[in-house]
């Protein structure tokens, strides 16, 4: 069983100092750019230089978000000079999404691990075999994988594997969602989520309101022995936008398990530890703390169980304590189903989870007890309603204490030598490090000696330092003299030499010349000026009416065998381009059905004129076969928010590189001009969720309280759902303010009919006459 990492997540100071008391291996953190928590209390670079320092004092690592998507304005004038001086002080990796920041860091930081982030969307190791050139180290899996999945990936692969056991779940797969960005610009995938998925819905135009899109927060306390087991090598917390009383809690819990777990061995921990008393009180402690909806395990072993959903309250949702018994006028009466403290903080709640009234109480209360309290007249406090606990007092104190104001202290060896006429010697060793130093000449003692024992006395006394004494040995004459002062003084010289040693471990130099440059991407001017994107096989018939010398990308998953057949054929005698629009998410759950894809592609490699990728899978295992002499297309979803992004994709085999849906880029090859977009790839089903799954691949209707409409589609065979905006079907604003003649320009066609996609394309080709003018 291989040694495990505890990763933590830091948004404060207070919260690095927390992590690390509480027993984690490694923070990781943001700074003021460039970290998808931007509204965290992110570090300046004088502040990480000293966390990495303080860090890497108590045998931490860190790792640093740079896990946004950058502009070339960013990567060019700032994203060097932001990352040297903290990879000059040691930091131990960075965690990126964008393939553009990829190629960057490990161009000019040679010796700087990367860590694939979740955003990444690496779902099978096929995509992490694209980047074995550079610095990658480590992959953290998507939250959606199972168990079962991760150790096949982990099987295929040299890469360390990271992956979440703690915290909150979103409903879109990491790095796919751009419903905050497209109805706020509030961009996740630029750090700013404003969390809409958390908002309640209307469910196909009915009064039915529910947060349709909400999860509940993951635990994994319970998979510690799975865990334990498995080839996972980091087992990461989320929460960087958390109070420090959250990371100590939860960091020290896991972190005891772990410990016990590796301490007992899987019988003995199973047998002794799972279920016990103190194991439930740790659990409730973990709930007490926050979690949303209760908890789940989410997809480690259930693809998309209605269970994982938290449709009411989205906020913390905390521990169900007492009931209401007794309502009298102006005061109710609760019992506790669990010990009360003074000062925890209570909410009554009805059937749908609304708070009717928040309280805190002036005394505990044993299991059990009865409590009566006054309320304010008005309030519609009702026999029978549940009463939770948000604010356990006790446990927040507690953790205060014995965690957050502790310090943690790295145990060092001493040995000592002293001879009469000698210097005293002390070599102090922690961490692979050691210091050597001398102290004054020691001499003959005249009256009283010092002992061996008083020296230990004297120098294992370490104090407000980092450091504790583990262990120390004395060789020393007897008869020997040696002032006080001067053992202190060899104390503070071995001690400061050590954390020199140990801090010179970590930093390292960095001789590049770096200057700002412009990065230049070859212009396409490809013949064909129009892509039509078509959902399902009647929107494509009718677009093949007037779709000549265009692109068609058809939505493959969503045809029949016999459709695609069809519409192939039917291409093969006009002017177009057809081509193939491969599956959003590509998993080993779902591999025999992108198999028998790949296979139909084989089978009618003539007719086929090219793909269009949504992901590194199916980039990676087509590459070396079926895309040669093809068409290949990467989608809005590929991220070419850059143009060493745009020239990466292209090293990689793509031909024509479509801009991300928020943000134009001028060098990209396609820019979508018309129809509803999409905001998400979920493995969740919202179908599922509110009735159940009958694959029958029905459409759902979401709306907003501010009247934001979506439609969710099931994608069955490969067991996920394609969220797309419903607004109305126009031109996006300024199209002609950033169209140029080197731009082919993309329409979504999802639902329209014969006479609106004419209008649409003589529009759109009066548009082109005007651009070529």
């Amino acid at each position: 069983m291989a040694i495990k990492e505890l990763l933590a997540p830091v948004g404060s100071y207070e919260s690095m100092i927390a992590a690390v008391n509480a027993g984690c291996d490694a923070i990781y953190t943001g700074g003021r750019m460039f970290g998808a928590r931007a509204f965290a209390n992110n570090f300046d670079n004088d502040e990480l230089i000293n966390v990495i320092r303080y860090c890497h004092m108590k045998n931490v690592a860190v790792y640093l978000t740079v896990n946004t998507l950058l502009s070339d304005n960013e990567i060019e004038g700032y994203l060097f000079d932001y990352i040297k001086p903290l990879y000059e002080a040691g930091l131990d990796a960075v965690i990126v999404q964008d393939i553009g920041v990829l190629k960057f860091i490990s161009k000019h930081f040679e010796n700087l691990s990367i860590h694939l982030s979740t955003q990444f969307t690496s779902t099978t190791h096929y995509s992490s075999k694209l980047f074995k050139e550079y610095n990658v180290t480590r992959v953290v899996t998507p939250r959606e994988l199972s168990i079962r999945e991760i150790e096949e990936y982990s099987q295929n692969t040299d890469l360390e594997i990271e992956t979440f056991i703690h915290g909150a779940l979103c409903y879109c797969y990491s790095g796919q969602c751009l419903m905050s960005a497209l109805i706020g610009g509030r961009s996740g995938n630029r750090g700013k989520c404003a969390q809409p998925c958390r908002k309640q819905y209307s469910i196909d135009g009915t009064k039915k309101e529910c947060a349709v899109l909400s999860l509940k927060d993951l635990c994994a306390l319970d998979y510690i022995p799975v865990l334990m087991e498995s080839s996972i090598y980091s087992f990461k917390i989320e929460g960087r936008m958390k109070k420090p009383e959250y990371v100590a809690t939860v960091v020290s819990i896991y972190r005891k398990y772990m410990d016990l777990y590796e301490e007992l061995g899987n019988e003995k921990y199973t047998n002794s530890i799972i279920g016990s008393k103190e194991y439930m009180e740790d659990k409730t402690k973990l709930l007490d703390i926050y979690n949303r909806g209760g908890f789940t395990d989410g997809y480690f072993n259930e693809h998309n169980s209605k269970e994982i959903n938290c449709v009411s309250l989205v906020s913390h949702y905390g521990v169900l304590c007492g009931k209401v018994i007794n309502v009298l006028k102006g005061e109710f009466v609760f019992v506790a189903g669990i010990e009360l403290n003074a000062q925890d903080v209570l909410q009554i709640r009805d059937k749908k989870q609304n708070t009717i009234y928040e309280f805190t109480l002036k005394d505990g209360v044993k299991k059990g007890c009865k409590y009566k309290l006054r309320y304010s007249r008005g309030l519609l406090i009702n026999k029978d309603m549940e009463v939770y606990r948000i604010r356990n007092n006790e446990l927040v104190e507690s953790v205060s204490e014995k965690i957050i104001n502790g310090s943690k202290k790295l145990p060092v060896s001493m040995s000592v030598k002293a001879a009469i006429n000698e210097p005293i010697r002390l070599l102090i060793e922690t961490n692979e490090c050691k210091a050597e130093v001398e102290g004054d000449i020691c001499s003959k003692a005249l009256k009283t000696p010092v002992t061996d024992e008083i020296i230990k006395g004297k120098l294992t006394k370490l104090g407000n330092t980092d450091f504790v004494c583990d262990s120390i040995t004395v060789e020393a004459d007897d008869d020997l003299f040696i002032p006080m002062v001067a053992l202190n003084e060899l104390k503070r010289q071995g001690i400061d030499k050590l954390k020199e040693k140990i801090n010179n471990k970590y930093t390292r130099q960095l001789n590049i010349n770096y200057e700002p440059f412009s990065i230049q991407v070859q212009k396409r001017n490809y013949d064909r000026k129009v892509l039509i994107y078509a959902f399902n096989y009647e929107v494509c018939v009718n677009a093949l009416e007037f779709a000549n010398e265009s692109i068609v990308v058809i939505e493959t998953v969503n045809f029949t065998a016999k459709e695609l057949s069809d519409v192939l054929q039917r291409s093969k005698k006009l002017n177009v381009t057809m081509c193939l629009a491969l599956p959003s998410i590509i998993r080993y759950k779902n591999m025999d059905s992108f198999t028998s894809l790949i296979e139909f592609m084989d089978d009618n490699e003539a007719l086929i004129d090219g793909v269009m990728i949504r992901n590194f899978e199916a980039l990676a295992m087509l590459k070396e076969a079926f895309l040669k002499n093809k068409l290949v297309i990467s989608d809005t979803g590929m991220y070419a928010y850059n143009s060493i992004a745009i020239n990466s994709l292209r090293k990689l085999g793509v031909n024509l590189v479509t801009s991300p849906l928020e943000h134009y880029i001028e060098n990209a090859d396609i820019v979508t001009v018309y129809g509803n977009r999409q905001v998400m790839v979920s493995a969740g089903c919202v179908k599922k969720t509110i009735e159940k799954c009958d694959k029958t691949g029905e459409v759902v209707y979401i709306t907003s309280d501010k009247k934001d409409k979506y439609f969710s589609k099931p994608i069955c065979k490969y067991c996920y759902n394609m969220v797309f905006t419903c607004e109305d079907k126009r031109f996006y604003e300024q199209t002609k303010d950033y169209i140029n003649n080197n731009h082919i320009v993309r329409l979504n066609f999802t639902n329209e009919d014969k006479t609106k996609i004419k209008a649409v394309m003589n529009q759109v080709r009066a548009l082109l006459e005007d651009i070529k003018e």
